[in-house]
């Protein structure tokens, strides 16, 4: 994944499309722009950093400013591209501002390396050829525009995806440590999360809080403890990370509107 901040509004330098009709072999170079590329017809393969990557109709790839490339085809191949200005973020840092208000500060947009166009994104670029096509005075408004749309939509893609796969994270790690302190602060910490970020993205895939979330899962163990073994009250709360049995015992009645007790002698018969 790619964080490029873009610092300027009339971002794209160019764009257009190409057509290679019976194979072609590009000699590789480096750009001190950032390059977007989509197939529309066809195959074409892009060498990059030692990778190859190949390309079939509607996929796209993103090449980062002073990134060597070097794309070919053996076939007919017609595809779309974009130079375009924003400066290419170290990833050592993504973690920590994508975690962070910097990306809304600073106009950061997160895109993948590739992927494929939806039906939204291939509409985004063929608007653009359309303004590049009619070159009005307020084409090139138009036109950076509809880029930075573009280019907005392809990263909400990644931020939503990348905040479902940070939720499953805290959820599995919640539920491997239940009976260890595993407090919205910890969790945070061990993750290298915030914690407005960890509340935020559980919250939003999984329609609880993280301490209901604890609370809820902790008691479902409880269950099995006291349905499967002869352990005492207070063990079964202290294992299942309640240092309080009398809380334990309240969170447990509510939850299920029985006792620890009662339930225990329910499933015994």
């Amino acid at each position: 994944m790619y964080a490029i901040e873009m610092n300027r509004f009339d971002a794209l330098e160019v764009s257009g499309s190409y057509v290679n009709r019976n194979g072609w072999i590009h000699k590789g170079r480096k750009l001190n722009t950032n390059l977007f590329v989509c197939i529309e017809e066809g195959t074409c393969s892009f060498k990059m950093d030692g990778r190859e990557h190949n390309l079939q109709k509607n996929d796209f790839i993103i090449v980062p400013q002073n990134t060597f490339y070097m794309p070919y085809t053996s076939e007919y191949c017609k595809h779309w591209f974009a130079h375009f200005y924003g400066n290419y973020l170290d990833t050592t840092r993504l973690s920590n501002i994508y975690k962070t208000k910097d990306m809304f500060s600073k106009n950061i947009v997160f895109l993948p390396e590739k992927g494929k166009a939806d039906v939204v994104l291939l509409a985004y670029l063929n608007d653009i050829s359309k303004e590049v096509r009619n070159n009005n005075y307020d084409s090139g408004f138009k036109k950076n525009l509809l880029f930075f749309n573009a280019l907005n939509h392809i990263g909400n893609n990644v931020f939503q995806n990348e905040e479902n796969l940070s939720a499953q994270y805290i959820k599995n790690y919640i539920t491997d440590n239940l009976g260890k302190d595993i407090s919205l602060t910890h969790i945070a910490r061990h993750l290298g999360y915030t914690k407005q970020y960890v509340i935020q993205v559980f919250k939003k895939k999984y329609f609880t809080t993280v301490t209901r979330f604890i609370i809820e899962k902790r008691l479902e163990l409880s269950k099995l403890y006291l349905s499967e073994t002869n352990m005492k009250i207070h063990e079964i709360a202290r294992i299942c990370g309640f240092e309080d049995a009398n809380y334990f015992s309240r969170r447990f009645r509510n939850m299920y509107n029985l006792s620890p007790q009662q339930y225990r002698k329910q499933k015994h018969g």
